[in-house]
């Protein structure tokens, strides 16, 4: 995608950090006049189809109604926010899960304070407004009041800035909360939790500095048992900075849910209290996820970045070392600041367009890394000289004769969340001349990636490789980390139109990691989802479905194709032989009233039977399950001996017979290779991609990624295994998406 011009877009931001990319691939373009959600695309430079899909919002907020009136103040101070029209000041992404359909929510801060949380209600949809804050925020300051009588409690209203913290992750498949700090003109930031389905609570507030705060960061999460501590860094615009610690105490029920009891917070340190200098970027690095006790900041004043290094020791206490960068060729500071994945290198541009890579050491020490700094200056040049081309394209001949030189300016930056890409606002405007009269609001700037490394570097091919592997062996990959983006990116570097080495070795990789003798034990959900060789299947799957529109070297293709169906028929062997593994350990008490559970366990086991290349592991399972139940059905002998013939490595020379009736008909249904159920009066009907049921209802589940229906669970028997197996696989059990009911 860094191959690919800008995308051209009308409008200016109105605050810094206008650009932020989410965990689930989608970026955000924050600028006055509208919120641009941006979402990159595979598509090989050959194709004429887009390389992005761009959408918005709907039902914007802006001009709301129903929004608190502040005429009732007396002697209210005229601000600039009374003069000017609303317009957007910030927009920042929620880590994913936290949706209806579990992706990223969008709050949006405007410069009449309003706070809105957009999400979408569908697979490629506008983003609409799910939850106003402004009202809850109201009710905080006001109580039971109906309007504004201070100034104080004006400025306690007035929301400026937002930050979202990372979800609190007490079991991977309990509800996984997070918390959204919100901040003001008095100086004072408040806490709010958000869940999945009750939706935002306020948990408490606190006042770190004396007057606007304009900027937050959240750290990672500590844990400690069911305490978890992280630290909200935030920046005012008298100069000072603070760093406060919240502690989250957390309980969890018996339907999954996660409680938060109680949230503390204590301000740690305060720093530039003599410093008026104005804080424009802030920008954190920790490593305290994973057990770590370092946390990195960097923070610009004008033309001075200051870096500093803090350890928490045993009691939480911080040590901090402090360094400076003075910029040598911009007066107007940086326009964005972002650390390396591993927080050995800081990366700054300013807003002349200029990138400087900095070495820093634990105890904050920097060093410019000159051959970094000359290669991503050179890509940024590359970039927007590309643009520039592309401008005068659309020129007539004698504009382009008396054209004045023109200049790039940086608006904003960021990294994805591996730190191979990044993504820039930028501008291109003349150089100040007689005939020059400043910008507008509605100017074009310009939004493009940037890659950094080569292509088909093996350092980072053999990184990837790495990282692909270290995801199989977590066994929480699927449910905890941000998937998509991190797949994605990871696709979007080893393809090559012109080179297939890096995508075979990958390839490779994930096939070897997927014939691993290797299974997961706990719960049926456990079982299907934290697999380390379903992982490795699920990756495949997701990489063709990712790379479905990208025409790859023939080699890699016909590797991907072969691959592709082989993790397919191992996720679904997987599943069926987990369920009966999960029948098998049922008492005997339950198996004696199993009645319709019967036909459901052989659709299970068929499942297996009918297979291209059955697994050995699946086929022991259908084994042993129907020597227990040969007593409950004469079919359960007939599927022994299938099982024994197989693993003999013999052929079935019977077709399997049928199990379930037609709903129109009520004659056998026998189950295609294409997912299809057929009666001999030739209704069609699809199958359940659980159970193998027949779809007799319209009430279904779809997947989000690769389409993959199941039925929806309350449609059967509470104590029926169809029922438990719906309600306990609430993920696809094919690319482990989110499924939603149309």
């Amino acid at each position: 995608m860094e191959y690919r011009p800008g995308i051209s877009i009308q409008g200016r931001p109105f605050f810094y950090g206008a650009l932020q990319w989410s965990e689930d691939d989608q970026i955000a373009l924050c600028l006055r006049n509208a919120v641009h959600i941006i979402a990159p695309a595979f598509v090989d430079l050959r194709s004429e189809e887009e390389s992005h899909v761009h959408i918005g919002l709907k039902e914007l907020r802006k001009g709301n109604p129903n929004a608190p009136s502040e005429s009732t103040v007396e002697d209210k101070p005229v601000q600039p926010s009374v003069l000017i029209d609303e317009s957007y000041r910030c927009a920042r992404w929620s880590p994913t899960g936290l949706s209806n359909l579990n992706g990223c929510i969008l709050a949006v801060v405007t410069t009449q304070h309003q706070v809105t949380l957009y999400s979408s209600p569908g697979p490629g949809e506008y983003f609409t407004t799910c939850l106003d804050m402004t009202p809850l925020v109201k009710e905080h300051v006001l109580g039971t009041k109906d309007e504004f009588t201070t100034t104080e409690e004006l400025d306690r209203f007035q929301t400026l800035h937002c930050a979202w913290s990372r979800r609190i992750v007490p079991d991977a498949l309990a509800e996984k909360p997070a918390l959204i700090a919100l901040s003001n003109k008095a100086g004072e930031i408040t806490l709010w939790s958000y869940h999945h389905i009750p939706g935002s609570q306020f948990c408490t507030s606190f006042v770190p500095h004396q007057s606007f705060v304009n900027l937050l960061e959240w750290s990672q999460w500590r844990t400690n048992g069911t305490t978890y501590t992280a630290y909200l860094f935030s920046a005012c615009v008298d100069g000072t900075v603070a760093v406060s610690s919240v502690e989250v105490d957390i309980a969890g029920d018996n339907d999954g849910g996660t409680a938060i009891q109680s949230v503390i917070v204590s301000v740690c340190k305060t720093w530039f209290t003599s410093d008026p200098a104005n804080v424009s970027i802030l920008s954190t690095w920790d490593d305290l996820k994973s057990g770590g006790r370092a946390i990195k900041v960097a923070l610009c004043k004008n033309a001075r970045v200051e870096i500093a290094s803090l350890i928490l020791d045993e009691d939480n206490d911080i040590t901090e070392h402090w360094s400076q960068y003075y910029l040598e060729y911009s007066t107007m500071g940086l326009s964005g600041a972002k650390w390396s994945p591993d927080g050995s290198q800081l990366q700054l541009y300013t807003y002349d367009c200029q990138a400087i890579v900095l070495d820093i050491d634990n105890h904050a020490k920097s060093a410019v890394n000159e051959e970094k700094t000359a290669q991503t200056n050179q890509r940024i040049l590359n970039k927007v000289n590309q643009q520039w081309v592309l401008e005068q394209a659309k020129m007539d001949r004698e504009t382009v004769a008396t054209s004045h030189p023109v200049v790039p300016k940086i608006l904003s930056v960021d990294y994805s969340i591996t730190g191979l890409y990044s993504v820039i606002l930028f501008t291109i405007r003349p150089e100040l001349d007689s005939n020059y009269y400043g910008t507008n609001n509605m100017d074009v700037c310009f939004t493009a990636f940037v890659l950094h490394g080569e292509r088909q570097d093996d350092k980072i091919v053999k990184r990837i490789c790495d990282t692909m592997e270290a995801y199989q062996k977590d066994p929480d990959f699927l449910l905890t980390l941000p998937i998509q983006a991190l797949l994605h990116e990871s696709f979007q570097y080893v393809v090559d139109e012109d080179a297939d080495t890096a995508m075979l070795q990958l390839l490779e990789t994930l096939d070897r990691l997927m014939s691993q003798d290797k299974s997961s034990s706990g719960t049926l959900a456990r079982k299907v989802y934290c697999d380390e060789r379903a992982t490795a299947a699920r990756i495949v799957l997701r990489a063709q479905i990712d790379l479905k529109e990208y025409e790859l070297p023939e080699e890699s293709m016909h590797k991907l194709v072969v691959l592709s169906r082989k993790a397919k028929s191992f996720l679904q062997q997987q599943f069926a032989a987990n369920t009966l593994k999960h029948i098998s350990d049922l008492p005997d008490e339950r198996l004696k009233k199993f009645n319709d559970d019967v036909m459901v366990t052989l659709l299970l086991c068929d499942r297996i039977l009918a297979s291209a290349e059955p697994i050995d592991f699946a086929l022991e399972q259908v084994r042993m399950l129907s020597q227990r139940l040969c007593s409950l059905s004469e079919a359960f002998q007939g599927e022994l001996d299938k099982a024994v013939i197989l693993l003999n490595n013999e052929e079935l020379q019977e077709p399997l017979p049928g199990r379930e009736k037609c709903p129109s008909c009520e004659q056998l249904l026998t189950i295609d290779s294409g997912q299809l159920a057929v009666c001999p009066s030739f209704h069609i009907w699809g199958c359940c991609s659980l159970t193998n049921r027949a779809f007799a209802s319209d009430r279904l589940r779809v997947c989000m990624l690769c389409g993959e229906k199941s039925l929806a669970p309350g449609s059967h028997p509470p104590d029926s295994l169809t029922e438990f197996i719906l309600l306990e696989c609430d993920k696809c059990i094919l690319c482990g998406s989110t499924v939603y009911v149309p």
